[in-house]
Parts: C-alpha cells; sequence; structure tokens
C-alpha cells in the first residue's frame, strides 16, 4: 500500500465488506486522518468452505478494523443486529440510504430498446447473473405461471457469472425457453428504458444489502417484487411499495408475479409509491448532505 498523504481536512473512506482493502487502508492511514467505512456484505448469508472463509476474516480483519472506524455508514438497520453480535459499538453507526443517480428519474424512451431485445410483455431481473441474483429460480417461478399469460417474457439483464446460462437452461427443460431473453450487459440508457418498460423488477435474491436496483426501479415506476432478505424488508414495504417473498420460494414468487400481471392498478400504485419514496430518500441530493454530515462528525472525532 503506497503511503498517502491526507490533504487537511481530509476523510478515507472504504466500502464493500469482505474484501482486504478497507483494512489495508485503514492500517495506512487510519493514524493520520479519520476512517469512514461502509461495509455492504457483512450480514450475507455464505455455506461450507465459503462461511468458514469469511468467519475466519470477520475474527482476524474486517471485525477489528470496523471497531477501529470513526463511523460506519450502513445502508439499512438490518445490519446493526451483526454489529452488536460482534462487539462492534453502533453509536458509530450512521443509517445512510442508497441512492439513484439522477439520470434514473428521466423518462425513459422503451420503444427501440424494447424491439432491439425481442421484448414486449415481461418481467425483468437486473443484475450480475451470478448466485446471489437466483435467476434460476425465477425461471421456475415464471413457468408455474406461463400458460395463464401466453404473452409473458422474463428478461435476464446483465452480465452473466453462470447463472445466466444455468437459468436459460432451465427455461428450456421447462418448455418456456422461448420465453426468456438475456440481453447481456446494457447501457445506463437501456437499462432505465427495460425498467421502465417492465411489469415489474423481480429480485428473487438469496442475499442482499440493499440493491440499487431497486430505486432504480422506482425512480422509473416500475413495482417491486423481491425477496424478503437481509436489508430489503427494511427499505421495500410489503403491499406499498413493493411485494415481498420468502427466500426461495418458488411458489411465493409466481403467486407475486401472477398478483402484479393481473391487477395492473395495484402494480401502478405499487410503482407511484415507489416513485415517491426514491424521490423523498433516495436521490443523490438529500443523501450526498447525510453523507456530509457522517463525514464532518469524523472530522471532528479526528483519527484513531
Amino acid at each position: 500500500m503506497p503511503d498517502i498523504a491526507p490533504e487537511p481536512e481530509a476523510v478515507v473512506e472504504a466500502q464493500g465488506y469482505p474484501h482486504l482493502v478497507g483494512d489495508r487502508v485503514e492500517r495506512a492511514v487510519g493514524a493520520k486522518v479519520p476512517f469512514v467505512m461502509t461495509p455492504v456484505g457483512t450480514t450475507i448469508r455464505l455455506e461450507g468452505a465459503a462461511a468458514l472463509a469469511k468467519g475466519a476474516y470477520d475474527a482476524l480483519l474486517g471485525v477489528p478494523t470496523m471497531r477501529r472506524a470513526r463511523r460506519l455508514i450502513l445502508l439499512t438497520r438490518a445490519e446493526l443486529p451483526w454489529l452488536r453480535e460482534h462487539g462492534i459499538p453502533t453509536e458509530r453507526a450512521r443509517i445512510v440510504p442508497g441512492a439513484a443517480s439522477d439520470a434514473a428519474f428521466e423518462p425513459a424512451g422503451t420503444g427501440r430498446v424494447l424491439e432491439r431485445h425481442g421484448l414486449e410483455d415481461y418481467v425483468v431481473l437486473l443484475g450480475r447473473l451470478g448466485v446471489q441474483k437466483n435467476p434460476v429460480l425465477l425461471v421456475d417461478a415464471f413457468a408455474r405461471i406461463a400458460q395463464e399469460f401466453p404473452k409473458l417474457q422474463v428478461a435476464l439483464v446483465g452480465p452473466d457469472e453462470g447463472q445466466g446460462s444455468l437459468a436459460i437452461r432451465r427455461a428450456r427443460e421447462l418448455g418456456v425457453g422461448a420465453r426468456v431473453v438475456m440481453t447481456g450487459r446494457v447501457s445506463e440508457e437501456d437499462k432505465f428504458a427495460l425498467l421502465a418498460g417492465a411489469r415489474c423488477l423481480a429480485l428473487p435474491s438469496l442475499w442482499e444489502g440493499m440493491p440499487l436496483t431497486v430505486f432504480e426501479a422506482w425512480a422509473q415506476r416500475c413495482p417491486v417484487v423481491a425477496s424478503a432478505v437481509d436489508g430489503v424488508p427494511d427499505t421495500v414495504e410489503e403491499g406499498r411499495t413493493g411485494l415481498l417473498v420468502p427466500r426461495g420460494d418458488a411458489g411465493a414468487l409466481a403467486d407475486a408475479l401472477r398478483t402484479v400481471v393481473r391487477e395492473p392498478a395495484l402494480a401502478r400504485k405499487l410503482g407511484e409509491a415507489g416513485r415517491a419514496q426514491a424521490e423523498q430518500k433516495h436521490r443523490w441530493g438529500p443523501v450526498s448532505l447525510q453523507l456530509e454530515q457522517v463525514y464532518r462528525e469524523a472530522l471532528a472525532e479526528g483519527p484513531r
């Protein structure tokens, strides 16, 4: 780690967890400038060797680093119990919600984008198509309602990390392969258009901090159907700004998708409520002011 010469009134922030960067940065600069950490990922659920590795990281590096941080920025209150469990002072924690860019709130033209991807009436999953996002479960749920809605499609949007290809294979096995589209990575403009045109954002994740895609969907008045995991229920209010389903439950996910497609008035209500919440809490303007206040607190306390 190169020597870092701090500027006057500087604060250093590290984002993400678990990885080594935050620990190395804190050791390099924590005695010179206040160190702030946004430990996204503390509550992820891992199994087997991965769980053992994270447990070792928590004990040896992650938790000691967070104890030394002058402030911890949490995206949701769901992370507070983990801090208490690991003996990390919660009085240093501040809840600052995530935010979508101003561009996410602009009206998105959908016509050419949907035509390019062969989409018309669809639900969308947006993100890196790996184990976390669980696209295979979405395909399983979709297959349960496919006959009821013969024109409905599924759009898997984002880079394939292995699970996207498995989802396409699963769709073919279930006889709905022609109705599941994997777009690959798309531009920001196309992403907002795909959200604007969708029946809903489907997020059957196995774990989440607080996904940016929820705020981006709300910004486009797109209803959200999501797994009730980690920080999601702290932000998505069941029946008001979205529909929540148990983790890994294809039947419950199918029921929620059916509700959104069958009840367009409810879907519009969910989308409008989401937009209102995003306008109030998840735009960069108000969120940046909250971050500034956290940095000022860290400066006032000084380095360790």
